[in-house]
């Protein structure tokens, strides 16, 4: 879940411990307000991510935020 200050482009990607992009899970326009956001723990080639530590980048309105994020299986 997001809140999106001002309408406008929403890019939120997945991101392993090196840095590297995992999955794109958002890259469009978003409405002010609060969002809902699933991913499924797959990466853009469709692979099951195994269980650790990643990191969510959500970029919109010229802010980024990064949360780390903790798969479980």
């Amino acid at each position: 879940m997001f809140n999106v200050s001002d309408a406008g482009r929403v890019r939120i990607t997945v991101h392993d411990l090196a840095g590297r992009q995992l999955a794109i899970l958002a890259d469009a326009r978003f409405e002010m307000g609060r969002q809902v956001l699933t991913w499924d723990s797959m990466d853009d080639r469709r692979r099951q991510l195994s269980s650790g530590v990643y990191f969510l980048h959500l970029e919109a309105n010229g802010v980024t935020e990064s949360r780390k994020l903790t798969l479980t299986k």
